[in-house]
């Protein structure tokens, strides 16, 4: 007969914020786009000999022509030997973010079944209650799966396999603010638990803890907010300027808002930014087969990365820029890392 032991409440809480360390990672103020339609090429000279442009890192950092107080950032990307869509020019929308502390409310369950068999996953039912899921069976040989769930707010980690002769199954979860654990999701860990062939009447009989605790964040270091600001509309004026001054082409108009109509905060960075494939431009975590990665870093982008002159970008004569990008005379400037 199964039968549930109640583990301590602090586990998932450890388990959960050593696994998202930064509640708005620095891609929550950004939009970025790769340009990796068939056809697209771009030619850096200009960029490299404008005047009031930063460079750091392997990318050209100038203030936006939408708000000046936010950052353009074009970056040559080549990851092709993971996707092919991943290789193109870089244009991203950056709001400056500072670092924060903040409190953080998590409602937390956890519990462990023991004697269980480890069963096969069904992982499109798991996915069709709208989660993420990651399955890591490489310890199998030790007798262990791990089974990872996200979606929103929330986050859930089964492992299931045995020790020392008996097998078991631990279930946590956590759910972030709004930390609000109801009737339905409730009904929703049941049938979690019974896809995976574990006793879903354990959840009557848990109580869920809420936990507060303090922890590094990023939020806008300008007079800017993620949530409203128009990163459709910068994202346009960028592309047309590129595409006017000759540095970005095979991007037409029609690519142009079709870009526009889906930038939005969030949409940027390795998971997220948005792509050309199958005829289409939409976000990397959405084409046919991404590769993603969980990037728990609060970084953030500073405020003093923009150039020091508040002005935009001021490109040379195109008649002063050889070939290779240099100046046919003094005339620029670009300010780089110290």
């Amino acid at each position: 007969m199964k039968r549930a032991l109640i583990l301590s409440l602090s586990l998932a809480f450890i388990f959960t914020f050593q696994a998202f360390a930064c509640f708005n990672p620095t891609d929550m103020f950004a939009a970025e786009v790769l340009l990796s339609n068939p056809g697209a090429t771009y030619d850096m000279a200009m960029i490299r000999s404008a005047e009031n442009v930063s460079f750091e890192e392997g990318a050209f950092i100038y203030r936006s022509h939408f708000d000046a107080r936010v950052a353009v950032i074009l970056e040559e990307v080549d990851e092709s030997a993971v996707a092919e869509v991943l290789k193109g020019l870089s244009v991203k929308i950056q709001i400056p973010t500072e670092n924060v502390m903040i409190t953080v409310v998590s409602t937390t369950l956890s519990f462990e079944f023991e004697d269980v068999a480890i069963g096969v996953v069904d992982k499109d039912a798991l996915s069709s209650l709208g989660y993420e899921v990651n399955v890591l069976d490489a310890g199998m040989e030790r007798g262990i799966m791990s089974i990872s769930l996200g979606k929103e707010n929330v986050n859930v980690s089964i492992n299931q396999g045995q020790d020392e002769g008996r097998s078991f199954a631990d279930f946590r979860a956590s759910i972030e603010e709004p930390a609000v654990f109801n009737n339905e999701l409730k009904e929703e860990f049941m049938r979690i638990l019974a896809t995976l062939g574990l006793d879903e009447t354990i959840m009557d009989r848990i109580a869920p803890q809420e936990v507060k605790v303090d922890m590094e964040d990023l939020t806008e270091a300008v007079d800017v907010d993620k949530d409203t600001f128009d990163f459709g509309s910068a994202m346009k004026m960028e592309l047309d300027w590129l595409a006017t001054n000759g540095i970005i082409s095979g991007v037409d108009d029609g690519d142009i808002a079709k870009i526009a109509d889906i930038a939005e905060a969030g949409l940027a960075g390795w998971n997220s930014r948005i792509v050309f494939e199958r005829e289409k431009w939409l976000p990397y975590n959405q084409t046919g087969n991404p590769m993603l990665f969980r990037d728990a870093g609060c970084g953030g982008f500073d405020l003093d990365k923009l150039p020091w002159n508040e002005d935009t970008i001021i490109l040379p004569p195109p008649s002063s820029v050889s070939s290779e990008g240099k100046l046919a005379t003094n005339w620029g400037r670009i300010k780089t890392a110290q």
